[in-house]
C-alpha cells in the first residue's frame, strides 16, 4: 500500500497548482465533489461553507486555477462584474479523471466523501480542543 501512496504523491507533484498544500488538495476534493454532475458549481458560497479555510485563503487558490485554465468564473447577472460561481475546464476534468482512476478500483465517491467529512470532522475537534 505505501509503494501506492508514494506513487500518487509523486504524480501529484506533476500538478503543484492543484495539489501543492492541504489547502489546494482539499479545494480539489471538494470542487470534484460540487462539480461532478453538472461541472459548474452555481455559488461560491457552497465551497466556502465546506471547507475549514478563509473565504480569502480559498478565493486565492481559485484565481489561480482560473490564471492557468482549470476554471472558469461564472458572472452573476448583467452589469454585476462579482464573481458567482464557477465551471471546472477539460483540463481540470482529465485530471480528475486520472485522480480516481490512479486510486484504483477499490476507492468509490463514497469512500472520498467520507474521507473528506473525516478531515471536516477531525479539524473541528481540533478547533474546539484549541479554544
Amino acid at each position: 500500500m505505501l509503494p501506492r501512496v508514494r506513487a500518487q504523491r509523486r504524480w501529484q507533484a506533476l500538478y503543484p497548482e492543484l495539489f501543492a498544500t492541504q489547502l489546494h488538495h482539499d479545494c480539489f476534493i471538494e470542487l470534484s465533489m460540487l462539480t461532478r454532475e453538472s461541472e459548474t458549481l452555481p455559488s461560491l458560497k457552497l465551497l466556502y461553507e465546506s471547507l475549514p479555510y478563509s473565504e480569502n485563503s480559498i478565493r486565492t487558490y481559485l484565481r489561480s486555477l482560473a490564471n492557468g485554465g482549470w476554471i472558469s468564473f461564472l458572472n452573476g447577472a448583467p452589469g454585476d462584474r462579482r464573481c458567482k460561481g464557477l465551471r471546472i475546464e477539460p483540463r481540470f476534468k482529465a485530471v480528475l479523471n486520472e485522480y480516481v482512476a490512479r486510486l484504483g478500483p477499490e476507492y468509490d465517491d463514497e469512500d472520498v466523501v467520507a474521507y473528506a467529512g473525516e478531515r471536516r470532522d477531525a479539524e473541528d475537534a481540533e478547533g474546539a480542543t484549541a479554544s
